[in-house]
């Protein structure tokens, strides 16, 4: 492959500033439903959360679908290597599955729990938090997440599967590589009873890619 999408990916990642992240938080929960906070968790927030759940259950989200869409340039991969993270996209018909985590109710551990979370998923601002509806057990549930921003400079909503293979098969940075990144991911989902067939391809196809560099 001429790997051509790197010109798609920008020169650098965006940042925000702690102000910023506490302005947004502080927005979303001006209209906070009544009760507890969930977490709705559908990537690395499932296997690897920066907080501590009172109680989780396998939940569905539709109206969305999980894909890798935006370029990570710290996390999974670099400037000059960039890797792919997952964000929740709209799509006609489109389901995802992931967990519904309650938060502890003590306002002091649920105030550090939000920080952290805000720190880490709204690091860059690729992400909108957003309420939601979930069904987890039967029970619906609003429950904040975070979904892709389609107009931010890291949105890499246009490369083709072959191409995500490709990225997330070469790409590394701070946290990992990208490809560890996928399948932990498609493993977690299968232990949940909750396999993804778009992600068991994709993780397929970079083990090929994977496995071709080292035959």
């Amino acid at each position: 492959m001429t790997q051509s999408w790197r010109r798609k990916a920008p020169s650098q990642a965006s940042i925000l500033t702690d102000s910023e992240r506490d302005t947004d938080r502080a927005r979303l929960f001006e209209t906070a439903p009544p009760g507890p906070v969930w977490v709705f968790a559908y990537g690395s927030l499932m296997w690897n959360p920066c907080f501590e759940a009172v109680e989780s259950r396998p939940a569905v989200l539709r109206g969305y679908r999980r894909r890798f869409n935006f370029w990570t340039m710290i996390s999974r991969g670099t400037v000059d290597n960039p890797g792919l993270g997952l964000g929740l996209e709209k799509g006609p018909d489109a389901t995802c599955t992931g967990l519904a985590c309650r938060l502890p109710d003590d306002p002091a551990v649920l105030e550090e729990s939000l920080h952290t979370l805000w720190a880490r998923e709204m690091h860059g601002g690729v992400y909108m938090s957003r309420w939601v509806d979930v069904t987890a057990d039967g029970e619906d549930i609003q429950a904040l997440t975070f979904v892709i921003d389609p107009t931010h400079q890291q949105y890499a909503g246009d490369l083709t599967r072959d191409e995500r293979a490709e990225i997330i098969a070469g790409a590394a940075g701070k946290y990992g590589t990208c490809r560890e990144y996928l399948a932990s991911t498609v493993e977690h989902l299968a232990a949940l009873g909750l396999p993804e067939p778009d992600l068991d391809d994709l993780h397929a196809r970079v083990q090929a890619i994977v496995q071709g560099q080292t035959d």
